[in-house]
């Protein structure tokens, strides 16, 4: 069993600190998608999460530098990786790491459900029931403060008391590519909607009470798996068949890959949490980005005088709103407007920005 903190840590009250919860609390970083929006940087070789927009980190090690503090208990924090890219992860985190870390290989992609049932129930099968906090590996958070105070003093006291919480960011435009959910005045989440079109999507930012679903879930591990077992019974079985033969290497978790193959590619969203009614919303206003596709690049980007956000050997004559991304050639445009246009060693991308989402198309070829 896991062990909490000290009374003396429980003691300690330093002035303008947070509070520390006082029960086991883990952190669980999703670090298993390609990024097939980002195509042609980001791909199955080389995962967007290993990429680095500003300074010396990584997103996946931002992620864990944002996150590795709100560690309580003895506990490793979890990442959660697919077969292909764990040797990746494992050297990105092992740089970084001052904390204990495991990797559940995931032998196959199956989304966020098996993702977050699987962790919850190897935390189970290990006799422990922490609060978990799933944090995607490819968000810009620009209030990291802001964030950790939130999930600390609000977020963490509601998941134990069985409430699951996700964290909804104020919308800033009619975004096609997030996940919508509408938060009652008690903070129950009424309805989700899943990647509307643009103008459905403004209609419900003229409604109000919408907000985008930053895909963060604060939860107990014994909730999420009561809840699954409620709605999700044969992914349940799945796993736990699969954790019989799972074994662990150094910092991996081997899985047993036929039997994980039988479960369904399902986002948590998806399997769960439009059916429940412990689903709770808190608004956070962290300075929150997915950078999920290469519009979300130009919109946290330094922009010149003429809107355009340009990263290397870019000529640029009488050209608006654009991106322009160059890692080994020059890039030469003239009277581009509201257009990407990104370079690659071995790929060139040329789109209009308000097509950014379908990049993915262009990422499974």
């Amino acid at each position: 069993m896991y062990n909490d903190i000290s009374a003396r840590e429980r003691d300690k009250k330093t002035k303008g600190a947070l509070k520390e919860p006082l029960y086991p609390v883990q952190p669980v970083i999703l670090a298993g998608g390609i990024g097939s929006r980002l195509w042609p940087l980001s791909r199955a070789s080389h995962p967007k999460q290993a990429m680095t927009l500003s300074g010396e980190k990584s997103l996946l090690q931002t992620t864990w530098s944002r996150y590795a503090s709100l560690l309580r208990g003895n506990l490793p924090i979890l990442v959660l990786s697919c077969s292909e890219h764990r040797y990746i992860v494992f050297e990105q985190v092992a740089k970084i790491a001052r904390r204990p870390f495991k990797i559940i290989v995931q032998p196959h992609d199956r989304d966020t459900a098996p993702a977050i049932i699987l962790s919850a129930m190897f935390n189970l099968r290990c006799g422990n029931d922490p609060v978990m906090i799933f944090c995607p590996s490819d968000h810009i958070i620009s209030r990291p403060d802001a964030l950790l105070r939130l999930i600390t003093k609000e977020a963490i006291p509601m998941a134990q008391d069985g409430k699951i919480v996700c964290l909804g960011i104020p919308p800033a435009y009619p975004e096609s590519g997030y996940g919508y959910i509408l938060r009652g005045e008690d903070r129950r989440v009424l309805k989700f909607v899943e990647k509307p079109p643009v103008e459905k999507a403004r209609a419900m930012l003229k409604e109000g009470n919408w907000l985008w679903n930053a895909g963060i879930y604060i939860l107990k591990a014994s909730t999420i798996k009561e809840e699954a077992g409620r709605f999700a019974p044969n992914i349940v079985e799945i796993i736990a068949q699969t954790l019989e033969d799972a074994y662990q290497y150094g910092a991996f978790v081997y899985l047993e890959p036929n039997k994980f193959s039988e479960l369904p590619f399902i986002s948590i969203d998806k399997a769960i949490m439009e059916k429940t009614m412990r689903l709770y919303a808190i608004e956070a206003n962290i300075g929150w980005q997915d950078i999920g596709s290469w519009r979300a690049m130009w919109e946290i980007g330094k922009k010149d005088r003429f809107n355009n956000v340009i990263k290397g050997d870019v000529l640029s004559i009488d050209c608006t709103g654009s991106l322009f991304y160059s890692t080994k050639r020059r890039i030469s445009a003239i009277g581009l407007h509201d257009m990407i246009v990104i370079e690659t060693q071995d790929g060139i991308l040329i789109c209009p920005k308000d097509r950014a989402q379908d990049v993915k198309r262009l990422g499974r070829l």
